[in-house]
């Protein structure tokens, strides 16, 4: 997987001594074979200088927590970074996916194209996508797409994967 516009490719997914699994970045021509497959209990996609969307497992359920960054991050990055991040969700599907937004204050159409691949994906092995935590501004912005009719809306992590059947 290469990263056109930055020149970037991911050499392997590490885990580190606190069970993160971090995709490390280095120039596409120092590169050789592909990344392994994540299995951790978390996975940040990190792309540059702290850009990144962190999954977390809790039990059958996955959590998708995007940084403040994706507000501003380029769209070669983000959707590289989607597939990043939706690779570990082909792989083992989960029984449920919350997507916390509590970091995240505004979001553009790259973004909301993200938010409807992970729904697709989760969707055609028979789970649900709820969201968590949005502030008043994404939720508005939800609401003028109709996308708050797609998802339900939950104030927080915990009291979303409660609803799916996880626990915090």
């Amino acid at each position: 997987m290469l990263f056109p516009a930055h020149g970037l490719r991911p050499v392997g997914f590490f885990l580190l001594p606190n069970a993160v699994a971090v995709a490390k970045m280095k120039p596409a021509a120092a590169v050789v074979g592909t990344p392994s497959l994540w299995r951790g209990i978390t996975m940040s996609a990190e792309l540059s200088q702290g850009q990144s969307f962190r999954i977390e497992r809790h039990g059958d359920i996955a959590v998708i927590i995007p940084s403040p960054e994706v507000e501003s991050m380029h769209e070669a990055l983000i959707q590289q970074a989607a597939q990043m991040v939706l690779a570990p969700l082909r792989d083992s599907p989960p029984s449920g996916l919350v997507i916390d937004l509590s970091q995240v204050n505004y979001f553009g159409s790259v973004f909301i194209s993200f938010l409807l691949r992970c729904h697709m994906l989760v969707k055609k092995h028979g789970s649900e996508v709820v969201l968590a935590g949005a502030t008043e501004r994404v939720r508005e912005l939800l609401h003028l797409t109709a996308l708050d009719t797609l998802w339900a809306l939950y104030d927080s992590r915990a009291e979303a994967l409660e609803a799916l059947g996880g626990s915090d």
